[in-house]
């Protein structure tokens, strides 16, 4: 029973890890006149001049990426310490700008 128990523990740490936010970070093409808070994909980001953050246990990818966009227009780069869109996952993700 307490074999189970530390295993289930374990694991459950484990996992919790692996669910860690993370920050991640969007710069983007034309600067917000006024610093906001806008909510997107899940996640509420903190923007301010021409830098958008939000810290997230969401994945890092274009769909992501476009339900930030759709409301604050176009980026530079969309991404954090781990991972970051490339130029043509940028492009895909500016069509939705």
């Amino acid at each position: 029973m307490i074999r189970s128990a530390l295993i289930a523990a374990a694991f459950v740490m484990t996992g919790a890890s692996a669910f860690a936010a993370q920050t991640v970070t969007a710069n983007l093409a034309q600067a917000r006149p006024a610093a906001e808070r806008v909510v997107a994909n899940g996640s509420v980001w903190s923007c301010s001049g021409s830098t958008c953050q939000a810290a997230t246990t969401g994945a890092i990818n274009v769909r992501a990426c476009k339900a930030l966009v759709s409301k604050v227009g176009p980026v530079t780069s969309f991404g954090s310490e781990s991972r970051a869109l490339d130029a043509d996952e940028l492009a895909r993700c500016n069509a939705a700008a």
